[in-house]
């Protein structure tokens, strides 16, 4: 009888376990606080052709809203309901160069913009990005490996990876 209550008990803290854990969704996304346009060139690590990238980043076509880019004014970053100010990129500010990998975003003032996710607190972007390059009317940056993940702070605001350009 004692065997069989501690067994009870293990299953049942096992279940309370499973249940009380949930994925946290942690988007990463870049801010520009500049005063002028930067232009963000990622460059994937696994080249993907033109239709599937407009599907990729497509809120329209997703099935998951979760693994879609969008972008948020930086005034309502840290709102609680930030999902209500999410828009979807406009087309003229990203392309995709499928010949050589590359996404160019351009990023406006005063705007965040959501280009991956991940679970928990993993941030998995070099997992799709082997490179991404920064070009400003101050100059042009490249970050690589490492350097990339280190240049996505976590934002415990914005519950969300965010690397932020300053002017």
């Amino acid at each position: 009888m004692f065997m069989k209550k501690r067994i009870l008990i293990f299953w049942v803290l096992i279940v309370f376990c499973a249940l009380s854990t949930c994925s946290r969704i942690r988007y990463i996304g870049i801010l520009n606080k500049k005063q002028s346009v930067v232009t963000a060139i990622l460059k994937l690590k696994t080249p993907i052709l033109q239709s599937r990238f407009q599907v990729w980043i497509s809120r329209v076509n997703s099935q998951a809203e979760n693994q879609n880019w969008f972008r948020v004014k930086s005034e309502y970053l840290m709102n609680s309901k930030r999902s209500e100010f999410e828009e979807t990129i406009p087309p003229q500010e990203v392309l995709y160069h499928e010949k050589r990998g590359e996404v160019i975003l351009k990023l406006s003032p005063n705007y965040a913009y959501f280009i991956d996710w991940g679970v928990h607190d993993a941030n998995p972007i070099n997992d799709h990005y082997s490179e991404i390059r920064m070009e400003s009317l101050e100059g042009n940056i490249i970050y690589q490996e490492q350097e990339i993940r280190n240049a996505f702070w976590l934002d415990d605001d914005c519950e969300c990876f965010l690397w932020t350009l300053n002017d």
